[in-house]
């Protein structure tokens, strides 16, 4: 485990995917954590690894926000925009574009516009 870590630390794709594998199905000893799986797939997938980019969508959109899912904006995105609620948007429906790599669709309260949101920055409400 220490080695798959300071691989992953150091930046080796496959060992990030592997620790995003590992903490989505709660193996080596490691908690499940979709979250962490996540945020170890985003950085194997900013790197081309395919099956990184494939399950990093999967656990954005059947774990951690599926669409109808009510989020909250947290740091800077929340001081930014002027709305910092919304609800996750399926990509498909009308007006919503596919999002691009680890950002969910979500479409704010209050003007109902669309916001391409990283998923480090939204959390459930």
């Amino acid at each position: 485990m220490e080695l798959y870590t300071l691989a992953a630390e150091q930046g080796y794709a496959p060992a990030q995917s592997n620790l995003g594998v590992m903490h989505f199905n709660a193996r080596g000893g490691l908690p499940q954590d979709f979250a962490l799986a996540a945020v170890w797939w985003k950085r194997a997938a900013d790197q081309g690894k395919e099956t990184a980019i494939k399950y990093l969508r999967m656990v954005l959109d059947k774990h951690l926000f599926p669409p109808g899912t009510a989020v909250q904006l947290v740091g800077m995105k929340a001081a930014i925009l002027d709305g910092k609620r919304g609800v996750v948007a399926a990509p498909g429906d009308e007006g919503v574009p596919p999002p691009a790599l680890g950002k969910v669709m979500v479409r704010m309260d209050g003007n109902g516009r669309m916001q391409a949101t990283c998923f480090e920055n939204l959390q459930r409400v």
